[in-house]
């Protein structure tokens, strides 16, 4: 009697685990099935599932792209974020770093935002920074350019643009660069590691701006 009393306590929890488990990926189904609004949103929640949902979630899309560097994290760090790092110099000799961060605010998916950030060098060895912000609430892309001289950030877009034309550059050249990059780079990649319903000249529903 006592082993026939095991054998269905046995059967009732592994019944039971597995019914938690359908639950679990019913719920995470319906997650993925949030209509994303745009190539944008795509990385985000790729990224935050694939650190949060990991055993009913395929693993980090952005991993297998040709260029990004090997990641051993496989969840959120400790703030709330994940990290792909481009090897930049095997892109182009024109960049010092390429990387994407994306936050999750206390860990949660909502409100968080994608950075694209890009360093560029220039002749005189000085770098500018053009950084991409996308943030989910908004549905907004901003552009942000600024430089680091001596480890100081300047932002001032006259101070930036009289050192680019020092340096034998213009903002103009700087901001196309940037934009190149995000398309032919940063979202062809994206393209190409995931079935994605946009494309690098169909970004959908975003609102891109310049911010000063």
């Amino acid at each position: 009697m006592s082993k026939q009393k095991g054998y269905l306590i046995k059967k009732v929890l592994l019944l039971a685990a597995l019914l938690l488990i359908c639950l679990g990926g019913v719920v995470t189904a319906m997650s993925w099935g949030t209509r994303k609004e745009n190539i944008f949103e795509e990385m985000y929640y790729n990224e935050y599932y694939s650190a949060t949902k990991w055993f009913f979630y395929p693993k980090f899309a952005w991993r297998k792209a040709e260029n990004i560097a090997g990641q051993e994290a496989t969840t959120l760090n400790s703030m709330n974020e994940t990290n792909e790092q481009y090897q930049a110099d095997a892109v182009s000799d024109q960049l010092e770093k390429l990387n994407l961060s994306f936050r999750f605010p206390d860990g949660e998916a909502k409100n968080g935002t994608v950075s694209i950030l890009m360093v560029f060098k220039l002749s005189n060895s000085e770098n500018v920074h053009v950084n991409y912000l996308y943030s989910l609430k908004e549905k907004t892309l901003v552009q942000s350019i600024s430089e680091f001289i001596d480890h100081q950030e300047l932002t001032n877009k006259e101070i930036i643009q009289s050192n680019l034309k020092a340096a034998g550059s213009s903002l103009e050249q700087i901001e196309q660069l940037g934009n190149n990059f995000l398309k032919n780079t940063v979202l062809r990649d994206w393209c190409l590691v995931y079935d994605s319903r946009f494309s690098v000249d169909d970004w959908g529903d975003v609102k891109v701006v310049t911010k000063w």
